[in-house]
C-alpha cells in the first residue's frame, strides 16, 4: 500500500535511536532519550496551493535524509512500524551524508553533529 499525503505534507521515518549508557554506566532505554532530529522522506505531497492558484511543489524528494525539529509533526503507525507526518515549513534542512558525521555523544550541549 502506498501512503501519499495531501498538500504540502511530508511522510517521513526518523533515524532509529541507539541505546546507550551514561558515564557512570547505567543503561538509558529509548523512551528516556531525546528523538532524533534527522529523518528519511518517504513521500512527499503535491505542495501547497497559493491564493492565485498556483502550486508551490516541496523541494524535498523521497530518499532524502532531511534535519527537522525534534519534537515535529505527528505520529501514525502504519504498516507495524510508526511513520510521521510533518508539514514542509518544518524541514530545516538538507542533510549530506558526506558533510556530517554523527558523535557519541547525541543531545551533548556542543550539538549532535559536527561539520567539515
Amino acid at each position: 500500500m502506498k501512503l501519499t499525503p495531501f498538500h504540502d505534507n511530508i511522510f517521513i521515518k526518523r533515524d532509529e535511536l541507539e541505546e546507550r549508557k551514561t558515564k557512570g554506566g547505567l543503561h538509558l532505554p529509548k523512551s528516556a532519550q531525546k528523538q532524533p532530529d534527522t529523518a528519511v522522506v518517504l513521500s512527499v505531497g503535491p505542495g501547497r496551493t497559493l491564493p492565485d492558484g498556483t502550486v508551490v511543489k516541496p523541494t524535498v524528494k523521497p530518499g532524502d535524509r532531511i534535519l527537522i525539529s525534534r519534537y515535529a509533526g505527528v505520529d501514525v503507525n502504519w504498516d507495524i512500524e510508526t511513520r510521521t507526518v510533518i508539514p514542509w515549513s518544518d524541514v530545516l534542512g538538507l542533510v549530506e551524508e558526506d558533510d556530517v558525521q554523527k558523535t557519541s555523544t547525541a543531545g551533548s550541549r556542543t550539538g549532535d553533529y559536527i561539520t567539515g
